[in-house]
């Protein structure tokens, strides 16, 4: 059993946490959501810590490489977020 499914009902549908999965797209709107949010954690961790970096004027290599590291992990966050914005346009025509 893959780790991301807690089960299924007589139905034929699939639980995923507490949210019903349904079909194969849903299944893959709650994996981009959840890929989506993991991203935008990431972007938030970073940012923290190069807001404790900037209390101290010795520290600008460091903030220089943590810009980075946020702009790289908003570009991913982005691709996700978009990736995940696109499962629901199908629901949003219907």
């Amino acid at each position: 059993m893959d780790a991301m499914w807690s089960g299924d009902d007589d139905l034929g549908t699939e639980c995923l946490g507490r949210r019903q999965v349904h079909s194969e797209e849903d299944l893959e709107s709650v994996c981009l959501k959840n890929s989506r949010a993991g991203h935008l954690s990431r972007v938030t961790t970073l940012c923290r810590a190069t807001e404790n970096l900037l209390s101290d004027a010795k520290n600008v290599d460091g903030v220089t490489n943590k810009l980075q590291e946020i702009n790289e992990a908003f570009s991913r966050f982005e691709k996700a977020h978009y990736d995940y914005i696109a499962t629901l346009s199908g629901d949003l025509e219907e």
